[in-house]
């Protein structure tokens, strides 16, 4: 008797292989600049530091000043008064007569603050002669300054004691020059701030280099009327000569 043929089952389907997912590349974050832009083609870059420096105390109607003290203000003090910071340079001293301004940029270097809040500061071009004077203040932070001298910047007075601002809190331009943030530093350092270059930054460091009698600097105006936003930096008097007021100059013969 022939044996039975054995049926065949269904077949077994061949697996689909799996596919290999695509890794997406990682993206490589771009770092963020470290140093200054790149600078204009067959321009000559100068750094300045100030000629003078000084801060003006609005001390609800006393006089103060700290003309050769280490440090400025500018900005409103948790005790309700204002505090402006001044900065000249010789621009006609450093730079030849002719030469065509590019780029200017002027940087300072915080290093105390009572907000940590990032506030808007200005600053403006000075429309009057004023003087440094020799007060040096011995109070805690120089915050509060010192009775002024003989040719101290005050308030009221562009050279104390006969020299009065035409208006208190210093004569400037009402438009600003340039503007920054500024926060505040981590503990235990400085914060460099600059103000960038503007076409009207460019106009006024012109003017200084074609009119060095006419050159009085800058005045730099905080968010005044709001409590604790008042900032320290350090002066061109201050020992680490590297973190003075810096006025940065590109220029074309």
């Amino acid at each position: 008797t022939p044996m039975p043929t054995a049926t065949a089952g269904p077949a077994t389907p061949t697996p689909i292989p799996t596919p290999t997912p695509t890794v997406e590349p990682t993206a490589t974050p771009i770092p963020e600049p470290t140093t200054w832009p790149t600078p204009v083609p067959g321009a000559t870059s100068v750094v300045l530091a100030p000629v003078a420096d000084a801060t003006l105390y609005d001390r609800n109607s006393l006089l103060a000043s700290n003309g050769a003290g280490e440090y400025l203000y500018f900005g409103f003090t948790d005790d309700n008064e204002t505090r402006r910071a001044l900065v000249r340079f010789d621009v006609a001293g450093a730079i030849p007569a002719g030469a065509r301004i590019a780029s200017a940029k002027l940087v300072l270097n915080v290093d105390r603050t009572r907000d940590d809040d990032v506030v808007s500061f200005t600053v403006h071009r000075v429309t009057a002669s004023w003087t440094e004077g020799a007060s040096y203040s011995q109070t805690a932070g120089q915050g509060s300054g010192t009775a002024p001298g003989d040719g101290d910047v005050t308030w009221v007075h562009s050279m104390f004691p006969d020299v009065m601002w035409e208006n208190p809190g210093g004569d400037f331009e009402p438009k600003p020059s340039s503007s920054t943030t500024v926060g505040a530093p981590p503990r235990g350092q400085l914060l460099p701030i600059t103000w960038p270059s503007t076409d009207a930054m460019i106009a006024d460091v012109q003017g200084w280099l074609d009119d060095a009698a006419g050159s009085y600097g800058w005045v730099v105006l905080g968010r005044e009327g709001s409590s604790q936003t008042a900032k320290r930096v350090r002066a061109r008097e201050h020992e680490e000569g590297d973190s003075h007021p810096r006025l940065v100059i590109e220029y074309l013969p």
